[in-house]
């Protein structure tokens, strides 16, 4: 009980002031999604973005030191641990701003943005012109296209059979063509 009373008294309710500290910066990301914030409001935005993070690591510090001991002395059996470890990489990959042509970008918005021209540029096709077919096609006169699309026969279908390379690869039914060739 002496050291939570301590822990108060020295670091205060951690959680509490994190929450406070993320609804400020909410308030002034907001504003700056909807007008140009003023030098007085950006040089108290990234004070407030400091403290975020600095909370933020404290929090991760006391998670990771609850879980160890936790660890020792449950074993497998403890969730925290995995929870702290899922919630480090998050952190970690977390886009907090974007640096485009020497520029650092903090804006939530401008952030979006440069990421969707990135993704946009990324995946949009290369083709200049698309290549066209060009000539004279015409249709095919009825004397030759029956030919096409005539009804094969049982001894055209067993020519080509017996005419075929027997070690082809075996079909959808298992069989290859030497087997049909045999029997």
């Amino acid at each position: 009980m002496k050291l939570k009373v301590w822990n108060t008294e020295v670091f205060g309710n951690i959680t509490t002031k994190l929450k406070e500290t993320g609804k400020e910066l909410h308030a002034f990301n907001r504003i700056a999604e909807e007008r140009v914030l003023l030098q007085s409001e950006m040089d108290r935005r990234r004070e407030v973005r400091c403290e975020v993070w600095k909370l933020y690591r404290k929090v991760e510090w006391l998670w990771h030191q609850q879980s160890r001991m936790n660890w020792s002395l449950q074993g497998d059996k403890n969730t925290r641990f995995f929870y702290a470890v899922v919630s480090t990489r998050h952190n970690r990959n977390m886009i907090n701003f974007i640096s485009v042509n020497g520029v650092s970008l903090e804006e939530p918005s401008r952030v979006k943005h440069e990421v969707f021209l990135y993704f946009k540029k990324h995946f949009k096709e290369g083709w200049v012109k698309r290549p066209v077919l060009e000539g004279d096609f015409r249709l095919i006169e009825d004397t030759i296209s029956h030919h096409l699309v005539s009804v094969f026969t049982e001894a055209k279908v067993w020519a080509a059979i017996k005419e075929s390379n027997s070690n082809k690869p075996s079909g959808p039914n298992g069989f290859n063509l030497l087997c049909y060739q045999k029997f």
